[in-house]
């Protein structure tokens, strides 16, 4: 298959930018140490004949480390056989206590099955029996077969999810308690992948598992826990993972690693814009029907994506989509096919980025530049580990200089730091009502201060009293939401992967809930993006049409039945954003303001709304379709963030395309910049109000980047530190992209800076909000027969119906309130700041105070 690659670049078939060669490395061995070279690990690895009495010389020190009982996180490049290390040392730490037990964490479940055979071998070569190793994850059924497996457990491979959603979730099972209590060592696989919302909600959960450990073992039984932890790519290891465990950690580093490297190439194939699949595609079929041996991966950044670039290569017998949402016995299936070399390529999104050995990839191909120089790394590390290899960036031509590089500058580069953000108090609210519950099941009975036990982050202390219901201080109405999706079960309720938001089964049928077939979960940001109504779903490479949503109490579900159309629609978002420069609406007042505009960090509301779908090159809008098929309606997202608004008063800016094209440009930039993934961080020049007296008032010179997670993430927070960084590189991309195919001209950029060095560096200072009122009469609206919610002074809401509009003066401002309908001859009257969204039968519109005109949209271009 490599041979086959090659001679598609020789021949010109696909064209070839930039190419670098990665030599092969010669290994660095030492002796086994002294404290391994006896009892079960040192029969193991002095009888292992791929060792020879010898260890590259990271996994001699880190074991060296292991054995003083020190904390220690390894990081090294990929296939430098960091599983040797923790797998000797958790065989060391039974040998010196028969009764001991070790978790070891993977974060992806095709990583613990794949690593489940090495630990099986290595055990074996050590002595100890089949059944001292087991695999608990979600794929265990039923449930009550879990405990038996720890009961005899002395190593338990796991997912942190299950550790969340069952082994603590049942922390009064005598089983739980006892496997917790001999615990005395933590492996952290791949500990890079922990960070933004799946790393916040870990270090949360190594606090209470450190917690439940503590108590359950009772007075006098206490011991140590030491942790080991491994990642080949990350930046700053010893400090993520403090930050992840509240714990201290020795580093084992790239400057001791040992292992040998194959030869392998990395190069940038040229697609034209958008056409990046398309030249996959042609690979793919040349690999499948040229080559006699090997196969390809190819990485594609998001679920649809990977299951549309499988379905155009055909071949579906040897070529598979790969993803999260698969059952479990679909990814079974794949993995092993991809072991026994009976598939000939797979076609994946991360979830087949970490660790996982399979010696047939030789070919590498990943479909635009990835978003993080870190996968890029994992995804590299895929190919060539047991013979030379290739691996290609598949992207229009000049996809590394919109950024201010080269490929070889990129590879080059450091990667990223892992970001945490501890502060988000949705998160700390979930893991509250956990670890008042696993407190209980312990025999803490009643309200309780939280346990001094471990480091917690800052503002947890607060948080937990809300946890419990009748507390000393009202519950904030901010906590509502979470707090009904977490019901009576909290610890399946609240995952670890995303911030708690409503969910919906996709499920195969169109009656009730009795008999249908769940084909997936989405939450409601997937869902609005991939199975709005008129979709076609796309789960393991078959293709489902979305024919309505029920979101009733009982039923919520997205309708689908199979289809066979070729036509993937597009979803039509409108994204609306509201912030506030009054009272709490800046971020530790960060506002910098000129007479130009201004930039500050605030807290924003956001509407994500579909409103319709592309289909074929024609626009279907609901409110049209909905007459025919009352399926067709508007589906939204409702949620509380943080963001960066930057307000430019400049006539350069009001050029048209200009406002979002700077977006997009500063988007880009931010996500490669700063290791964001995509559904992370978004951004919109359109649809921006400010509230000022109760109204929304439409800016239309401002842009918005914001974080796309409930509560925040705080990752556009470096967007506003680090704005004059951004625009520097953002002039270093436009000097070397050709000029037709630039997206924002250096004049632009030019303008940026100019406008930047012009607003103040005061930060706190009170904000002019005066200012920024352009006069002309319009402010943003519910439109007369929207069902929204009216909040009363008990804070209870209540649903009205949009009937009018009337804007009043109290104290020299014009206030706006809504009329509704009572059900009674009288029409009732409310002030627009006690009214919100509710549900999907709404819609927005500008009004004119002066003039009572509507109109749909106020900036240009707006769609």
């Amino acid at each position: 298959m490599l041979t086959e690659f090659e001679l598609l670049i020789d021949t010109n078939t696909v064209p070839c930018v930039e190419r670098l060669a990665l030599p092969a490395q010669a290994e660095r061995s030492v002796p086994i140490p002294d404290a391994y070279s006896r009892g079960s690990a040192g029969r193991w690895l002095l009888n292992d004949a791929k060792l020879e009495g010898r260890l590259w010389l990271h996994q001699a020190k880190a074991l060296t480390i292991a054995a003083e009982g020190r904390n220690l996180v390894i990081a090294t490049g990929t296939a430098s056989g960091k599983s040797l290390v923790f797998q000797s040392a958790a065989f060391r730490v039974l040998d010196e206590d028969e009764e001991a037990a070790v978790i070891v964490f993977y974060p992806l479940k095709a990583l613990s099955n794949d690593q489940l055979m090495s630990w099986q071998r290595a055990a074996r070569l050590s002595g100890f029996r089949k059944q001292d190793i087991v695999k608990v994850d979600g794929d265990v059924l039923p449930r009550s077969s879990r405990a038996k497996l720890l009961a005899q457990a002395r190593v338990a491979l796991m997912t942190p999810d299950v550790c969340h959603s069952w082994l603590l979730n049942e922390i009064s099972n005598p089983a739980h308690r006892a496997f917790l209590a001999r615990t005395k060592l933590v492996v952290i696989d791949e500990a890079h992948v922990l960070e933004g919302v799946f790393g916040s909600n870990f270090a949360y959960l190594f606090r209470r598992l450190g917690v439940a450990r503590f108590l359950a073992q009772g007075k006098g039984r206490r011991t140590d826990l030491q942790v080991i932890a491994a990642s080949a790519t990350i930046s700053s290891p010893d400090q993520h993972l403090q930050a992840l465990t509240g714990l201290q950690f020795d580093t084992v580093g790239e400057g001791y690693d040992g292992a040998p490297r194959h030869e392998r190439s990395v190069l940038h194939l040229a697609a034209a814009d958008r056409q990046e699949a398309d030249m996959a595609e042609l690979i793919h079929k040349a690999l499948v029907e040229q080559a006699t041996n090997g196969s390809f991966i190819t990485f594609v950044d998001s679920r649809q994506g990977a299951e549309r670039l499988a379905v155009r290569t055909g071949y579906d017998s040897v070529v598979k989509p790969y993803r999260s949402g698969y059952e479990a016995a679909d990814r079974s299936n794949i993995e092993r096919a991809l072991r026994d070399g009976i598939l000939r390529g797979v076609v994946s999104t991360s979830a087949l980025e970490l660790g996982i050995d399979i010696p047939h990839f030789t070919v590498g191909l990943n479909i635009g530049v990835p978003i993080t120089r870190k996968s890029f790394r994992q995804r590299l590390g895929r190919v060539g580990r047991h013979r030379p290899g290739s691996f290609a960036v598949v992207a229009e031509p000049h996809a590394f200089r919109r950024f201010g590089s080269t490929l070889a500058e990129y590879y080059a580069k450091s990667v990223e730091p892992s970001y945490l953000y501890l502060r988000n108090r949705f998160v700390q609210f979930a893991h509250a009502r956990c670890l008042a519950e696993e407190l209980e099941m312990l025999g803490v009975s009643g309200r309780k201060p939280l346990p001094p036990l471990v480091a917690w982050p800052e503002g947890f202390a607060e948080v937990f009293e809300f946890a419990y219901p009748g507390g000393p201080a009202a519950r904030p109405r901010e906590f509502d939401q979470i707090n009904r999706l977490g019901g009576d079960q909290p610890h399946f309720n609240y995952p670890l992967r995303k911030v708690p938001e409503d969910a919906f089964k996709v499920v195969h049928s169109r009656s009730g809930p009795v008999g249908s077939t769940d084909v997936a979960r989405l939450t409601v940001q997937q869902a609005i993006r991939e199975a709005f109504p008129g979709a076609t779903y796309l789960h393991m490479a078959k293709g489902w049409r979305v024919h309505e949503w029920r979101t009733t109490s009982f039923d919520r579900t997205i309708r689908v039945s199979p289809a066979k159309s070729p036509i993937l629609p597009q979803p039509l978002i409108r994204t609306y954003v509201n912030f506030s420069l009054e009272r709490d609406g800046i971020v530790e007042g960060r506002l910098r303001q000129g007479e130009r505009g201004f930039l500050a960090e605030c807290q924003l509301q956001i509407n994500e709304r579909v409103e319709g779908f592309r289909e074929g090159g024609e626009r279907k809008l609901y409110r049209d379709l909905r007459q025919s098929k009352p399926g067709m309606t508007p589906k939204t997202r409702d949620f509380r963030t943080t963001g960066v608004v930057m307000r430019i008063d400049e006539d350069w800016f009001r050029r048209k395309g200009v406002k979002q094209g700077v977006a997009e440009s500063l988007r880009d930039l931010v996500l490669r910049e700063y290791s964001i993934s995509p559904q992370d961080v978004d951004v919109t020049a359109t649809n921006i109000s400010m509230i000022l007296n109760g109204q929304r008032q439409p800016v239309l010179d401002a842009l918005v980047l914001f974080d796309a997670t409930h509560g925040t993430l705080r990752l556009t927070e470096r967007v506003y530190l680090q704005l004059s960084a951004l625009l520097a590189q953002l002039a270093q991309s436009v000097r070397m992209m050709p000029r037709d195919e630039e997206r924002v001209s250096a004049e632009i950029v030019a303008g940026m800076e100019t406008w930047l060095g012009h607003l103040g560096t005061e930060q706190g200072a009170t904000p002019e909000v005066g200012g920024f009122d352009d006069g002309d009469g319009w402010v943003q609206v519910y439109d007369v027969g929207s069902i929204v919610a009216r909040r009363d002074s008990h804070g209870v809401l209540h649903d009205i119906e949009v009937e009018g509009h009337e804007f009043r003066v109290f104290e020299d401002k014009v206030q706006l309130f809504y009329l509704y309908k009572t059900g009674k001859p009288l029409t009732a009257m409310t002030a627009a700041e006690s009214v919100e969204s509710v549900g999907d039968e709404w819609s927005m519109v500008y009004l004119n105070r002066d003039t009572g005109e509507k109109r749909e949209s106020l900036d240009d271009g707006d769609s």
